[in-house]
């Protein structure tokens, strides 16, 4: 609740000192958790649940290494989605550089107009390795899970 109401949106982020992004509820949407101060008269921990409709197309990745060539949390790993000439690129970081925050570690990706047909989903980790999986290993709407060199498990 929350997030589409800017008066409450406003009054929950006064004095807050954090905040956190990610589909908490996996419906697709990222979800915003906003941190109270531990002093001075902040206010508590908030929950802004995004329930604005699931009418987009959505595909959520996680990357994980194999501990030894890729670290398990496979942290600067780029995965990249893409159909045609359209693409969608982002890298699994440990964090934005924000104090107190820290955001999923999940990569969410809008696929908006992308055309479905010829969809691919490219993990190129971090020794310079890729691996491209096609439409028959993955759908949209779901989340996924990528483990170092070349698995894919639908979740």
């Amino acid at each position: 609740s929350g997030i589409n109401d800017p008066e409450e949106t406003l009054l929950r982020m006064k004095g807050a000192q954090n905040h956190a992004w990610s589909d908490v509820d996996h419906d697709g949407d990222l979800d915003l958790l906003v941190g109270g101060r531990d002093q001075g008269g902040g206010r508590p921990n908030f929950l802004f649940r995004n329930d604005v409709g699931q009418d987009n197309r959505w595909l959520a990745v996680r990357v994980e290494g194999d501990g030894v060539a890729i670290d398990r949390d496979a942290m600067g790993t780029r995965v990249t989605v893409r159909a045609g000439d359209q693409l969608r690129v982002d890298e699994k970081k440990s964090s934005r550089g924000m104090y107190n925050s820290e955001d999923t570690r999940v990569l969410h990706f809008g696929l908006g107009d992308m055309p479905c047909e010829g969809l691919e989903l490219v993990v190129r980790w971090t020794d310079g390795s890729e691996v491209v999986f096609d439409r028959q290993d993955f759908g949209e709407n779901m989340y996924v899970r990528v483990s170092y060199p070349d698995q894919l498990e639908i979740e």
